[in-house]
């Protein structure tokens, strides 16, 4: 996981922030692998929840705050790979926040 986030950084650092409508074939591109990573993410919260539970037990899922911002993270990304939301500014601003998820990852850095 800590892989995918360093990944997902660097994408994020290549990314070029000019093209507002993310019509440049690099763009395109960095955005195809984007929902790679987005996948991956999405695979990861799936199974932490089957594991440990959502929300019920005092050590489920959403009762630690760094899951909750990772599973933010998640929705977001969910919400901007759907074809029927416009490329929303916000939403793809928000991906900024994934490399946050590295804090959780490494509970040293806590």
């Amino acid at each position: 996981m800590i892989g995918c986030i360093a990944g997902n950084s660097i994408l994020l650092a290549i990314t070029d922030y000019t093209d507002d409508d993310n019509v440049t074939e690099w763009n395109q591109r960095l955005e195809n692998v984007d929902r790679g990573f987005t996948s991956v993410f999405v695979l990861e919260a799936v199974l932490k929840i089957i594991a440990i539970g959502f929300v019920v037990h005092k050590k489920s899922y959403l009762r630690d705050t760094w899951n909750i911002l990772d599973f933010t993270v998640v929705i977001i990304g969910l919400i901007s790979m759907l074809p029927s939301v416009p490329n929303l500014k916000a939403l793809r601003m928000m991906r900024v926040l994934r490399p946050l998820r590295s804090i959780n990852a490494v509970p040293s850095m806590k």
